[in-house]
């Protein structure tokens, strides 16, 4: 008998959503579609920003001395060319614009263009600052533009030194392969 019930009770509670799964089926002909638009389509440069105008907006600066490890600067060397950061970002946030603001000194040494500096943010290139013969031995500013579609909740911008002091037979344990990176700099 509970059997009986209980198959009773599946079976209701089954045919029960049944009109409900009628209703919502899909029209027997599918929508015309037109090739051609009877309007042109607007250009990108006169479409509306799909942005909510209530959307409340906040800019955030984290410098090199909150967010890198302690001092805040960094010394990227020949033997170890690579340097970091990471942060994180709120999951209910989207960013919508970024720049790194990078102060760096490279060292007088460097030959200038085939040295530079890459920009990584999550392991995607964003940008490749090449040393170039005024900026030798001289303190830098320079600005990144990021993509900020490759922002995640956690983040990690990595920072690569391609140093050479000379065109053959260099040393990656050489003195003179350095760059260093300011506790000024800032991701914004």
């Amino acid at each position: 008998m509970k059997r009986k019930l209980s198959w009773m009770c599946a079976a209701v509670i089954g045919l029960s959503a049944f009109p409900a799964f009628m209703t919502a089926a899909a029209p027997a002909t599918p929508p015309l579609i037109n090739a051609e638009p009877t309007e042109p389509a607007p250009s990108p440069a006169t479409e509306a920003p799909v942005v909510a105008q209530t959307a409340p907006s906040r800019e955030v600066k984290l410098t090199f001395a909150q967010i890198a490890p302690p001092p805040g600067s960094m010394a990227l060397r020949g033997v170890n060319p690579n340097g970091g950061i990471e942060f994180g970002m709120r999951s209910d946030e989207v960013a919508s614009k970024a720049v790194l603001n990078l102060e760096y000194t490279p060292s007088p040494s460097l030959l200038p263009v085939q040295s530079q500096l890459k920009v990584y943010l999550n392991d995607e290139l964003m940008g490749v600052l090449p040393v170039t013969k005024e900026q030798l031995g001289k303190k830098t500013l320079a600005q990144v533009p990021i993509n900020p579609l490759f922002i995640t909740d956690f983040n990690r911008v990595r920072l690569e030194f391609v140093g050479h002091y000379r065109d053959v037979c260099e040393n990656p344990a050489s003195s003179t392969l350095w760059l260093d990176i300011g506790r000024n700099s800032a991701w914004i």
